[in-house]
């Protein structure tokens, strides 16, 4: 696409001119941020009043009928997480956390957002425009 750039940088300050931005979708990172809520932040004041963000994550399944697949499920976040997780006390419940934060901070930035669970539960999505 000629509309569309990717760039490697600190996600929680992108290198981005905020005039350049009008959209952020953000997949499977925020769990990574020791303040996810904060970087939602930092990403609705880049993209700004009609900007639009997007979140795709993981965590823990409250479905009934995945709860027995949450073990396999720590197995992979202990595996594929930053140490900031891996290492915490308990890594589930930082991941749930992190990504609970993120999502509800979407949430509170995007007076028509909407979200949803997919894949059994595990994979949490959220979007809308911000306010």
């Amino acid at each position: 696409w000629e509309n569309v750039d990717v760039l490697r940088g600190d996600g929680s300050r992108p290198p981005l001119d905020a005039e350049a931005v009008n959209a952020v979708f953000a997949s499977l990172v925020v769990s990574m941020f020791d303040d996810p809520a904060a970087v939602v932040d930092q990403w609705a004041g880049l993209v700004g009043s009609g900007g639009r963000l997007g979140l795709l994550d993981l965590a823990r399944s409250s479905t009934p009928v995945a709860r027995p697949l949450n073990g396999l499920f720590r197995r992979f976040v202990t595996t594929a997480n930053p140490r900031s997780v891996r290492q915490s006390a308990a890594p589930l419940t930082t991941l749930d956390r992190r990504v609970a934060a993120a999502h509800r901070r979407l949430q509170d930035r995007c007076s028509d957002a909407t979200a949803g669970t997919r894949a059994l539960g595990f994979a949490r999505l959220s979007g809308g425009t911000v306010d």
